[in-house]
């Protein structure tokens, strides 16, 4: 295991930024620009994802499964500061702006942050396999199906698991705490060229949203800024803990819902275009209310 406590994990983030940098793949990443975001990032979004998993920790019902599978809360702080170490690919090194993982490399970035661990001689399978599927939707199609996940005993398997859920719902909350400040101003979702800004809710989006199958096969029908919106509202479905759901209800959902109806109003539209989509928020907004805030 790479560090016992917060302090240690910190000390080691500091000096562990600095040296992938250096190190890893040095010929396509050495330059200033990306230096200087990577630790400012390595400071301040592991950060905020701790401080979110503190959050939930606090939690009785957290708590008494934390309690309940033994789980060690030193390897917690660990994978909450590490766990975006990958994200490095996501520095374009001519301009030091991200890009998507998946556009640079054959895996994602959470798949590169455990590589990158394991370069530092990680071999904890309760570290490594948490930030590995940290960033997939599909829990059985990938954390399950993992071959090191199968060879794991019965209890460490749901420890694994746990642990899983924990940070996934910690880093969501995250970036939802991101999105209700400052919106998509500064995301990488603005790099996105194909999301143009236009008042309008994809059908693909809508459909799916309302059939409970937006995250189902990975597939990404996001066409405009609205699309991005109503994505990142549905992922209240992601979220694993009653804790983590409530948080986002009362926290970072009316300011969400505040930036999706600004770019509805201020984004060009026929008065036909704009009906149908306000018409696609009430049952949206309808079908969270059914499902997580009356329940």
């Amino acid at each position: 295991m790479i560090t016992q406590n917060a302090d240690d994990a910190l000390l080691m983030l500091d000096n562990c930024l600095a040296q992938v940098l250096l190190n890893f793949d040095k010929e396509s990443h050495d330059n200033a620009a990306a230096r200087a975001w990577l630790i400012k990032k390595g400071r301040t979004h592991p950060h905020c994802v701790w401080t979110q998993m503190r959050n939930l920790l606090q939690q009785a019902e957290i708590t008494a499964d934390v309690e309940k599978h033994g789980v060690a809360r030193e390897k917690l702080e660990v994978i909450a500061l590490l766990h975006d170490l990958g994200r490095l690919r996501e520095i374009n090194p001519e301009n030091g702006k991200f890009q998507k993982t998946q556009d640079v490399c054959a895996c994602s970035h959470g798949d590169l942050s455990a590589q990158m661990l394991q370069r530092f001689g990680e071999d904890d399978c309760e570290i490594l396999l948490p930030i590995k599927y940290h960033d997939r939707y599909n829990c059985h199609k990938n954390l399950f199906a993992d071959a090191d996940y199968r060879k794991l005993p019965d209890y460490v398997r749901e420890r694994v698991y746990f642990m899983w859920r924990l940070l996934t719902d910690a880093d969501r909350l995250g970036n939802f705490s991101v999105l209700a400040k400052v919106g998509l101003q500064g995301t990488s979702e603005l790099l996105n060229p194909k999301l143009y800004s236009y008042a309008k809710i994809s059908p693909e989006v809508q459909q799916a949203v309302m059939n409970d199958n937006l995250f189902s096969d990975g597939s990404d029908w996001r066409q405009t800024y609205a699309d991005v919106w109503v994505v990142f509202i549905d992922m209240i479905g992601l979220l694993h803990f009653d804790y983590s759901r409530k948080l986002f209800i009362k926290a970072y959902l009316p300011a969400m819902q505040d930036f999706l109806l600004r770019e509805l109003k201020q984004a060009p539209a026929t008065d036909s275009e704009r009906a149908e989509a306000f018409a696609f928020l009430e049952r949206f907004y309808e079908k969270i209310n059914k499902d997580y805030i009356r329940s």
